[in-house]
């Protein structure tokens, strides 16, 4: 059998995730829940296409001085016109988090399931927004019972090449 399996891939989609590619450095504020202390550090940011620009991958690094907070791999996939899959492994998660994303004024939102972290069982929210040419925004927020609420702020701008 010759029947054509190949995916169709939504460019149209892919394509407004194009300000996520490069690397950035940023600063970035984590509001702890619980009323901790907020912490501020250093974070960098690598986007890149696969070598078939099917999936985008952004590789996060989180520093506070004299040590390595975090490191993350996001995958990113579109599936059809405004839904976004979203695949995080990270250095301190046994498992990988799952989101699915859209389209919302302008910036890319993910919602992640539930699942079980440091603090509990949480849902976050991840709202990306295109800044200027060479900047762009992330705001996090987890989930409560009174809704959604702010978990971490950033700013990237794109390092020059």
């Amino acid at each position: 059998m010759d029947k054509d399996r190949s995916i169709r891939v939504p460019t149209a989609e892919l394509a407004k995730l194009e300000f996520l590619v490069g690397d950035f450095t940023g600063i970035e504020t984590l509001y702890p829940p619980g009323n901790g202390d907020p912490i501020t550090l250093r974070s960098i940011i690598s986007g890149e296409w696969d070598s078939r620009d099917r999936f985008m991958r952004l590789h996060f690094l989180g520093i506070i001085p004299d040590r390595i907070y975090r490191s993350q791999l996001w995958i990113i996939t579109a599936r059809e016109a405004g839904d976004y899959g979203l695949w995080i492994f990270a250095n301190d998660d046994h498992e990988p988090g799952m989101a699915t994303g859209t389209i919302e004024d302008g910036s890319i939102v993910f919602t992640g399931q539930p699942r079980e972290t440091e603090w509990g069982l949480q849902r976050f929210r991840f709202r990306y927004t295109r800044e200027g040419t060479d900047t762009f925004s992330c705001l996090g927020e987890i989930w409560h019972p009174a809704g959604y609420r702010l978990f971490q702020s950033a700013s990237y701008r794109r390092e020059s090449p």
